[in-house]
């Protein structure tokens, strides 16, 4: 695993917000709503809450 895919922050993967991030990329709103949860989440619990929900 590279440090690319080691947090929700940096993996490419897990960006689904359609054609906004790339031509035919996955529009999963509730992915990148997850994400975007995770990038807010201050303590280490949240963090790992919303993962387990990824």
């Amino acid at each position: 695993m590279g440090p690319d895919i080691a947090s929700p922050a940096t993996h490419t993967g897990l960006r689904a917000n359609g054609s906004a991030f790339s031509i035919r990329w996955a529009d999963i709103p509730a992915i990148d709503t997850l994400r975007n949860r995770w990038l807010a989440a201050e303590a280490l619990e949240a963090q790992q809450s919303i993962c387990r929900e990824i």
